[in-house]
């Protein structure tokens, strides 16, 4: 699978700007909704790193600190930041440092985990980056 990754880093390359789903509400399961795909992770961080600017969108419009806990502790009595930020700080932190934006919405009645209006406007927001 070598192979794969270095070809996904050379399309990223001459690539223009990521736009990405964060993860949306599947379900009460703060498991669930507080993480984002390993893979989506890389790849904002690459682009990033490659000075382009990434976009991102969730069907998830509750802050972080919600998602992931709302108590402000985790189950380990870890404390959980409150940026008042819809994502992790540095994923939204990145996005918006990158020169990109992050658009939230609640979920869409045509699928719980996209909404083909909220990317639509993602992609506005990329053609004119």
């Amino acid at each position: 699978m070598p192979h794969l990754l270095s070809r996904n880093s050379r399309l990223s390359s001459t690539a223009y700007p990521l736009c990405a789903g964060l993860p949306a509400r599947p379900d009460d399961s703060r498991d669930d909704c507080a993480r984002l795909d390993p893979g989506t992770v890389y790849e904002k961080g690459y682009m990033i790193g490659q000075g382009k600017p990434a976009f991102g969108f969730s069907l998830d419009s509750r802050l972080y600190q919600e998602r992931a806990g709302s108590t402000g502790l985790d189950e380990l009595g870890h404390t959980i930041e409150d940026f008042e930020m819809s994502d992790n700080l540095m994923i939204e932190g990145g996005i918006s440092d990158s020169g990109g934006q992050l658009f939230v919405a609640e979920p869409s009645r045509e699928h719980r985990f996209f909404s083909a209006e909220l990317f639509r406007r993602c992609v506005r927001a990329l053609a004119n980056a």
